[in-house]
């Protein structure tokens, strides 16, 4: 949560060489979570990278952004299908 409120900092700042720095303090951070950081976490820091007109970083939040929308669609899916079952079990 603490990154992702840095990258909403990098957004809010009106100075972008400050911006920028938040950006690149919170993105070194967020390299080192592979897993579990929320969408729209993500969302934000993608925002920011393009904001800034980083390319690199845009791109691969890019793709994570997108490896999370399948993964939330694969479990909406999955948890629907259990839910149906439960509700015909347990009329």
């Amino acid at each position: 949560m603490t990154i992702e409120q840095i990258f909403e900092f990098s957004l809010l700042t009106d100075r972008t060489e400050y911006g920028i720095e938040a950006f690149n303090i919170a993105y070194k951070q967020l390299g080192e979570i592979k897993y579990d950081f929320p969408y729209a976490g993500l969302e934000i820091a993608m925002k920011a990278a393009k904001e800034y007109a980083l390319a690199l970083e845009s791109n691969e939040l890019e793709k994570r952004l997108m490896a999370e929308k399948n993964r939330i669609e694969k479990d909406s899916v999955s948890n629907s299908w259990f839910q149906s079952l439960l509700s015909i079990v347990f009329k």
